[in-house]
């Protein structure tokens, strides 16, 4: 078992790369997507990406809180695409439990029992110099840390700038 972390800006490239690993991992491939589709948009987003894995042999889940609770049996590898997501949705949906940090590892642990390879899939906000508010900052600061904890756990860390893959840790 072990995990590997990926990370990037919106629109970096870090979900193809991701997608990219999964393919050369086996054929028994699981992708959890944890954006929960809010208005029309949203919805356009999901569809888009359901269509950029067509054909690549993926079984799909969406799930979008408590991913420790999803019934697994054996996989080559799972995909979770995002943590950015699952942290906005454990901190503010109704479902959500208010502590993302443990939460989110004991579901990463849960995962890695149920697979060869983890890929996890986050986001990097925190670089910007913007007042969001209160909300906001707050969710980037729980982010941020969330992310340092599973950068800690993976065996391999990488950031995808311009597409291109940077290694941290290996």
């Amino acid at each position: 078992m072990k995990m590997s972390l990926i990370i990037g800006g919106s629109g970096s490239g870090k979900s193809e790369f991701a997608e990219a690993l999964c393919l050369k991992e086996g054929n028994h491939r699981l992708y959890i997507a944890t954006m929960e589709p809010f208005g029309e948009e949203g919805k356009q987003r999901v569809e888009r990406h359901h269509q950029l894995r067509k054909g690549k042999g993926f079984e799909t889940l969406e799930c979008y809180t408590r991913l420790e609770s999803i019934p697994l049996k054996g996989y080559d590898v799972i995909l979770v695409e995002c943590i950015s997501n699952l942290v906005a949705n454990e901190l503010y949906s109704n479902l959500g439990r208010k502590n993302p940090q443990k939460d989110i590892i004991l579901a990463i642990d849960y995962l890695l029992k149920k697979c060869n390879h983890l890929i996890v899939v986050t986001n990097n906000t925190g670089e910007e110099i913007v007042d969001y508010g209160e909300d906001m900052i707050a969710y980037q600061k729980e982010l941020g840390l969330v992310n340092q904890l599973l950068a800690r756990k993976a065996d391999k860390v990488l950031e995808i700038v311009l597409g291109q893959p940077i290694e941290y840790k290996e």
